[in-house]
């Protein structure tokens, strides 16, 4: 019915196949997470981050490579990179423009700057609560102690000018 060799040839590619499917290809296992993480977190040499990330892109993890890839970016700045970066991120801590300190939040995260980030998005918050707690007690009328929407926003684009 069947010849030896078509027998043979078809074991063959089942058994490829069936080890293919089985193999830990794009996986990210605990280990490869626990490896992962530990390498963000701790790794300050770019050129070992650079390193794992191309052992994760040749294993198919593409996105752990990718972002590998960018923390050791974000590790081998000059010291003026450094210094311009931590120039910005104060400047986003003393501001009192929300969306402001968002985009640079948004533009650390990127970077993978996740705790300065974080940082940045505790300020907004606290900077929202003082707000509710200092909206001005409404007369009868309802008006907010003579502030116009508009001039509240005026204000506000004018405070976005010097984040």
């Amino acid at each position: 019915m069947f010849d030896p060799l078509t027998l043979g040839v078809g074991a063959i590619v089942w058994l490829a196949f069936r080890k293919q499917s089985n193999s830990q290809y794009g996986v990210l296992t605990p280990e490869r997470e626990e490896v992962y993480r530990n390498a963000i977190e701790h790794c300050q040499d770019p050129q070992k981050l650079k390193a794992l990330a191309a052992e994760y892109e040749k294993h198919g993890l593409k996105a752990q490579a990718h972002v590998m890839r960018l923390r050791a970016g974000w590790r081998a700045r000059t010291p003026e990179q450094k210094a311009a970066h931590e120039q910005i991120f104060v400047k986003a801590l003393q501001s009192t423009n929300v969306d402001a300190i968002l985009e640079v939040a948004k533009v650390f995260e990127s970077m993978t700057a996740t705790v300065k980030a974080q940082q940045l998005r505790e300020r907004v918050k606290s900077l929202v609560e003082l707000r509710k707690s200092e909206t001005p007690k409404q007369n009868g009328s309802g008006s907010m102690s003579g502030h116009t929407t508009k001039e509240a926003k005026n204000g506000l684009s004018e405070d976005s000018k010097t984040a």
